[in-house]
This record gives C-alpha cells, sequence and structure tokens, in this order.
C-alpha cells in the first residue's frame, strides 16, 4: 500500500506512469515543463537522437498523441523510457536542471523497484500455482500407472512432447535476449562516444588548444572522471549515469586538473 502510494505520488508531481508493457515512461510535455523548455525544443531533440540511432528506437522513445485543453486538436508527443529521458537530457544544463535529472533518475529507480516487486508476486504466485498443478497432476499419472500401461505410455509420450515444446520456446527467448543485448552494446558505444568527444571538447575550452586522447592532459582529465565514478574504462559507465557524468564534465575548471 505503501509503495502504491509513492507511485502515485510519483504520477502526480513528475509525470511519470506504468505503460501497456509495465515500463515507466515519462512525456515529452512533461519533460519540457520540469525544464523550462519549449515542446518543440524538446521533440526536435528526440526526432535527432531518433534519426542518429536508426532502429529500435521504441525502447526508448514511443511516439504518441495528447488532446489540447482548449482547441481539443490532437497533436504529437513522445513517451520516454528511463534511456531515452537520460539521452534527451544529457544536454540540459545549469544547477536547476542538474535537480531535475536527479529527481528523475530517482523517480525512476523507484518505479524500476515496485515493478520488480509486482513481478516477484506474481511469479511466487503463479510458482505456487505450478506446484499445485504438478501434484495433482502427479496424482492422476499415478491413477493411469494403476489402472493401464497403455495409458502410462500414453501419458509419457505427451509429457515428452511437452518438454520438447518447452525447450525450443527456451532456446528462442534466449535468442532474442542475445539480440536485445547486442542492440544495447551498440547504443552504449554511441554513448560511449558521446562522453569522449564532450570531454575534448571541455578540454579544449580550458586550454584554448586541440585536445586527443594521446594527451597528458585528456589522460589526466579521464584517470580524475573514472576514480570520481568507480570505473577503469568508459564502457564501465551505466547508460543511467551518462546524465550524471556528462555534467561532471561540463564543470571541469582548470584546477581540476591544475592547468596553469
Amino acid at each position: 500500500m505503501e509503495n502504491s502510494n509513492q507511485i502515485s505520488i510519483l504520477e502526480s508531481k513528475l509525470g511519470l506512469k506504468l505503460n501497456e508493457g509495465k515500463v515507466a515512461v515519462v512525456s515529452s510535455r512533461y519533460v519540457a515543463k520540469r525544464f523550462n523548455k519549449d515542446h518543440a525544443d524538446v521533440t526536435k531533440v528526440i526526432k535527432k537522437l531518433i534519426k542518429g540511432i536508426g532502429k529500435n528506437t521504441d525502447t526508448l522513445f514511443i511516439e504518441t498523441k495528447y488532446q489540447h485543453t482548449q482547441n481539443r486538436q490532437w497533436y504529437k508527443e513522445y513517451l520516454l523510457t528511463k534511456d531515452g529521458f537520460s539521452l534527451v537530457v544529457m544536454g540540459f544544463t545549469g544547477k536547476e536542471a542538474l535537480e531535475w535529472k536527479l529527481k528523475y533518475i530517482n523517480a525512476f529507480n523507484k518505479m524500476e523497484e515496485y515493478i520488480k516487486n509486482q513481478n516477484s508476486l506474481v511469479q511466487g504466485n503463479q510458482t505456487m500455482f505450478l506446484a499445485q498443478n504438478i501434484q495433482q497432476i502427479a496424482s492422476t499419472m499415478a491413477q493411469f500407472m494403476e489402472n493401464s500401461a497403455i495409458q502410462l505410455q500414453q501419458i509419457k509420450e505427451q509429457t515428452k512432447g511437452e518438454v520438447k515444446e518447452i525447450v525450443r520456446d527456451s532456446i528462442i527467448i534466449k535468442d532474442q535476449q542475445i539480440e536485445q543485448t547486442a542492440q544495447l552494446i551498440g547504443l552504449r558505444a554511441k554513448n560511449t562516444k558521446m562522453l569522449v568527444n564532450a570531454l575534448k571538447e571541455k578540454l579544449k575550452n580550458l586550454t584554448g588548444c586541440k585536445v586527443t586522447a594521446k594527451d597528458y592532459i585528456y589522460e589526466k582529465a579521464k584517470n580524475k572522471l573514472f576514480k570520481e565514478f568507480g570505473v577503469v574504462a568508459w564502457e564501465d559507465i551505466s547508460i543511467s549515469k551518462f546524465n550524471t557524468v556528462y555534467s561532471f564534465i561540463d564543470g571541469l575548471e582548470k584546477e581540476d586538473i591544475k592547468i596553469y
């Protein structure tokens, strides 16, 4: 009950909600409102990201429509998942923007925890139901064994076919998971490149010179960033933290990397 009340608060204050697929999303209009942006500008950012990523962006941005309360006309908007939200607001800077970023990331995490708890409850009920069914099936099979050896053989053949079907379905699911993982790796690589370029651009602004990955000043700044976020490589940074890392880079000063 307490978790349900917390979710209601997140929906009313931040606009987060669960879509039909039980995924936490927030509309592009809410993002524009909270970050003091024009909705048209936010949708431009989303369209640019969709074009840059190419395919499988429906796990990040879901196109939908809303009806205007005054003129009753329908307009386009997007529902953003946690990763989609992180990509959109990555370039929003300033103290107030950072505060809203952190609030939304925290809210998404709470939503995910709520969904996980709900799924665990459902799975527990399903397991209990399955156990009861298995017990009943076992009892029925015992009766068949007593009554007829022929009936027992039929049951064995039927069970064998069901096991084959379960194994086949498991293989299909595993293949789908592998494909989704490969897509996520591709998205992570693009985001990592964006962070690297952001760091080079920041160092260029601080030093007045073009900076490459081989330069000492780049290596020093990179190591400071890795230490700050407890990683040893760019690939270790999760997508949900890209927004915070970007803000960290934007806040670097000469004193942080001892440029005199």
